[in-house]
């Protein structure tokens, strides 16, 4: 008796494991083929056959009829997934019905993975139900990863994907193409997501056409958002909406590092946001979004800039927010993007209500103009503040525009325009170069507000169109800390917004002022290590856990002294050199001297040397301790060949630097490796930013086909640095970028229909 109870409780037990997705030691795979041949005739007969923790998989081939649209979990916790991936494997839904249904309380280990899913609809399902072309989750939470979800359509919400009540990860997916055939204003082209908890990231979500949100549309959720590509996402034809980009509203959202270009909506053209609850939109690249209802003269332009032929409606209700517009909040931070080259009516950069912080962005050459109707404003190129109190702090705002088509004195605030209900603070910005129209006001900063002027401090407000401060808002130069001079900005013309050592704006009473600090390439000087030596070996003694401790005789450590000298030449005077300032390595030189030693070398080549000299022009030699500058550049291969460089500045504050090669001859170290994983792995570039060259590292867990691409802001293709076969373990490539301007860049990993993205910075 009391065996037959323990062999009911051991089944009750097994039950109640299985039920919650406990893998059985016996999973299966259920192999599927587009001709009905495999272990079960169709996707949806593979799946109704699994068990839990069984795996689903997919032969290449396209996937059409009935078992294979509308495809439905049943609420088991197993993996669909294809042999070869997406690109090869097509659920074609021949707008007959949806790709999947999934509405019982499926979780994570419900996954959708490896598909192409296209031609998904909701027109012909009953208008009770009408959301989610693509993919549509109810009270399910599957985890969508690597698919491709394109040309689906829906009545409603989520043409491509639908979730709700849910706490679905979306990640790795392409999700383009997808329409929203709208009754009424409602949302998200590419993914709707409502009621729930959700993580979107590592997704390419472009050229949907949603009523609100045309790319992504949350509600009443908490959501992070992060490493997506979001562009060219555009609004409905006949809706009035908002967020062309992002939509969302009522939650607790994260909005990081994102690239979210191209997009168009009505208020927001790259992302709407209101929310009570706490949210950040960090490291994003929010470029070339316009906020306008205009939206298929937009699409058609293929976002031209040339709108002179565009039609103009007097009747057309004004946008506001071309990158973002911030509605109502009271604990949002909106930090460390690069906003640029965005239009709206009023508040090309950003439009915020509330109570929001905006610190440490670039809001660079955003527009505030009336194209499409006759009654817009033109005001707020960069920033348009309305029944607001933020506080606006350490952000650099340059070249914003507010313009007027019929100049009628209505531009205003080319940088940042203050309405009559609002009182912000803004500290520690640089606002310069705004442009206006010839009958406007106030390129810099203007204060509608007669009852208030703002608390400003800490700016340099300099070189804007008529009139830096205006409006009820006296000039501010010379109060509480505000300065109007030239900020010394590196490379504006190749977008380089870092400052140079001398900028007014790095030191001081008030500290930096700006989102950048100190960041110019400094002056190439010439280094010759082991002055008329050819080539230059380092011999040295690696000792672990050296004492770098400077004693009485400084050159007692193994391997002495390394002589130095940086090379004077007709344009580079090395009496001019600050000596306190040199590091070699980090390591301060021992001792120095003005002697005639050596000649320069080839411009551009860091390791060639010569046995010539001297020249006439004095040189500042130096000793170094060799063994500290040993232990600077620790690890390192015998025989390598390293560049070493000097840092240092002149008396007047300018920054240079000096390169050499050294030899490795004697050395005892093993060089580092990736830790081991089943997952593929992208390491974020080092160094980044850089100038000319980063290496990129990336780990493939098995050997198979790759592509590593580099991208620009816009989406197009720059350099295709890997594209074949691939062994397993890591890989290692340079890219040198020599030939190209300044600014972000893109690094894409494709794996097996996996991606991985990384933002760079090239400065130069």
């Amino acid at each position: 008796m009391k065996s037959r109870l323990l062999y009911i409780a051991c089944g009750i037990l097994i039950g109640v494991a299985l039920m919650k997705g406990a893998a059985p030691a016996f999973a299966r795979t259920w192999y599927i083929k587009p001709d009905g041949t495999g272990d079960a005739a169709t996707i949806q007969a593979g799946i109704d056959s699994a068990a839990v923790a069984d795996t689903v998989m997919a032969a290449p081939g396209t996937y059409t009829g009935l078992g294979n649209r509308d495809i439905d979990f049943n609420g088991k916790a197993i993996v669909l997934t294809s042999e070869l991936g997406a690109d090869v494997t097509i659920i074609d839904c021949e707008y007959m019905g949806r790709g999947f249904y999934l509405h019982s309380g499926e979780d994570s280990l419900s996954i959708i993975e490896g598909f192409t899913i296209k031609k998904g609809t909701t027109l012909l399902i009953s208008p009770l139900d009408p959301d989610g072309g693509g993919i549509c989750c109810i009270g399910a939470s599957p985890t969508i990863r690597n698919n491709k979800i394109f040309g689906n359509t829906a009545i409603c919400y989520g043409a491509g994907i639908f979730c709700c009540s849910s706490s679905s990860k979306i990640y790795g997916n392409d999700i383009a193409g997808n329409y929203g055939v709208y009754y009424d204003p409602l949302g998200g082209g590419g993914i709707c997501c409502v009621c729930g908890t959700y993580e979107i990231y590592d997704n390419a979500i472009h050229d949907n056409t949603g009523g609100v949100g045309a790319g992504i549309y949350i509600y009443g959720s908490r959501a992070i958002i992060r490493d997506n590509f979001i562009s060219g996402n555009w609004c409905c034809p006949q809706c009035i909406i908002d967020g062309g980009g992002i939509y969302c509203r009522s939650g607790k959202y994260n909005i990081i590092n994102n690239v979210i270009s191209g997009n168009a909506g009505g208020n927001g053209g790259g992302i709407y946001i209101s929310t009570s609850d706490t949210s950040i939109i960090k490291g994003n690249s929010i470029i070339g979004n316009e906020g306008s209802y205009a939206c298929p003269v937009l699409k058609l332009k293929k976002y031209a800039r040339n709108r002179t032929e565009m039609h103009r409606d007097p009747t057309m209700p004004y946008c506001v927010g071309g990158g973002i517009c911030c509605s109502g909040t009271e604990l949002l931070e909106i930090t460390e993007n690069r906003i640029e080259f965005n239009y709206a009516f009023e508040g090309g950069g950003i439009f915020c209500s509330g109570n929001p912080v905006i610190s440490k962005n670039l809001i660079l050459n955003n527009l505030a103009h009336d194209y499409y109707c006759h009654h817009g404003k033109g005001r707020g190129g960069g920033i348009y503040l309305r029944n607001s109190t933020a506080t606006i702090i350490e952000n650099t705002l340059i070249g914003n525009k507010s313009k007027d088509t019929y100049e009628t004195d209505d531009s205003r605030g080319a940088n940042i325009y203050i309405d009559s209900n609002s009182t912000p603070e803004i500290h520690n910005c640089i606002i310069a170069y705004g442009e206006i129209a010839p009958t406007g006001d106030g390129g810099g900063i203007y204060n509608a507000n007669n009852a208030s002027i703002p608390a400003i401090s800490c700016c340099d407000v300099y070189g804007n169109a008529l009139n830096n401060y205006a409006g009820n808002l006296p000039d501010q130069t010379g109060l509480n800390g505000n300065i109007s001079v030239d900020p010394l900005f590196c490379d504006p013309a190749n977008d380089n917004y870092y400052l140079f050592s001398n900028s007014p704006c790095l030191y001081g009473p008030c500290g930096r002022m700006g989102a950048l600090g100190q960041g110019c390439s400094p002056i190439v000087a010439s280094l010759d290590l082991n002055p008329r030596s050819c080539p230059n070996p380092f011999n040295i003694t690696w000792l672990k856990n050296l004492d770098t401790e400077k004693e009485e005789n400084a050159i007692a450590y193994a391997g002495g002294v390394m002589p130095a000298a940086i090379v004077g030449r007709e344009d580079f005077d090395v009496t001019d050199v600050d000596v306190s300032t040199l590091l070699l390595e980090g390591v301060s030189p021992l001792r120095c001297d003005l002697e005639d030693v050596t000649i320069p070398v080839a411009e551009g080549d860091d390791c060639a040397c010569t046995t010539g000299g001297p020249d006439g022009l004095v040189d500042l030699t130096l000793k170094f301790s060799q063994q500290e500058i040993a232990q600077s550049i620790s690890p390192a291969e015998d025989g390598d060949v390293i560049v070493l460089t000097v840092t240092g500045a002149l008396f007047d504050g300018t920054p240079f630097e000096a390169s050499d090669c050294v030899k490795i001859m004697s050395m005892g170290h093993e060089p580092t490796t990736f830790t081991e994983s089943d997952e593929v792995q992208l390491d974020m570039p080092v160094p980044n930013p850089f100038n000319p060259v980063t290496r990129i590292a990336y780990w493939l867990p098995r050997a198979g086909y790759a592509r590593l691409s580099i991208y620009d802001v816009a989406g197009r293709l720059v350099a295709r640095l890997v594209e074949g076969e691939q062994q397993y373990g890591k890989h290692i490539v340079d890219w040198d970028a020599s030939g190209l301007a300044s600014g972000t860049y893109f690094l894409r990993l494709e794996v097996g229909g996996e991606s991985k993205v990384r933002r760079l910075t090239l400065i130069k």
